[in-house]
């Protein structure tokens, strides 16, 4: 009997029982907006689970869980339907091919193929491991998954098909905050060194001062460095009054 306690014990410290995997202990959350198929494709915030796994550097062997306001489901699409490039935050957007892959029962762990949108690389991605957590007094059920590295560039996982908020634009809970656009209400305000230094109403007192500033150092650089048509120039007239005299 005391052996058997003992295999059980070392068998919990090397596997986490199937309830312990929801415990946030256990995984990794992933709270991304981009990775939505509805996210329009940006080079400047290009997604790339290839060169920058899902954002955290390196893909361990643990769990994780996509959580955010566009959903926290990666993707499902049948095989005559396949994803679009450029969507997800990425050129080549990665999915789970075939429709009803999730689990369905709580505690219960399925697998599931991948595809990604372009090309057959595809073709060289394992399968996933998708587990579903119960619900959790307020909070509804979710699924973690067990991502493997993907192996060419340009390739990220998609998660969640809601629509993200416009760049830069946060979120409060339940819908997206606009933001005033800096320029949509400016206003000119002079400065102590008569120079104008439009500002928007809604515009800190410490950003005006940082603004008067700039227009007071911008003043003294306009001063030493003058441009030639302001310089003193020399009247003819008086060269040639001065000639005459000297002839005299």
């Amino acid at each position: 009997m005391p052996h058997r306690l003992t295999v059980i014990a070392v068998l919990n410290c090397i596997w986490v029982i199937p309830g312990q995997r929801c415990d946030k202990a256990y995984y990794t959350t992933i709270d991304d907006p981009r990775r939505s198929t509805k996210s329009e494709f940006d080079y400047k915030s290009e997604l790339c689970d290839f060169c920058n796994p899902l954002g955290v550097g390196k893909i361990e062997d643990r769990w994780y869980r996509f959580d955010s306001y566009v959903g926290n489901k990666i993707p499902e699409r049948a095989g005559n339907d396949p994803l679009d490039p450029y969507k997800c935050g990425a050129i080549n957007p990665v999915y789970i091919e075939g429709l009803d892959s999730h689990p369905t029962k709580d505690n219960e762990t399925t697998r599931a193929s991948l595809r990604s949108a372009l090309s057959a690389a595809w073709r060289k991605i394992p399968s996933i491991l998708i587990y579903k957590c119960p619900a959790q007094g307020t909070e509804q059920g979710y699924f973690l998954y067990q991502p493997i590295a993907l192996p060419e560039q340009g390739m990220a996982y998609c998660a969640g098909e809601g629509v993200p908020c416009n760049r830069g634009s946060p979120w409060n809970g339940s819908a997206c905050i606009s933001l005033p656009l800096l320029g949509s209400s400016l206003q000119e305000k002079q400065t102590e060194s008569g120079r104008s230094c439009p500002v928007t109403t809604c515009v800190t007192p410490l950003i005006v001062s940082i603004c008067g500033v700039v227009g007071a150092i911008t003043g003294v650089i306009a001063a030493i460095f003058k441009p030639c048509s302001e310089k003193k120039r020399t009247d003819p007239n008086a060269l040639t009054e001065r000639k005459t005299e000297s002839n005299v």
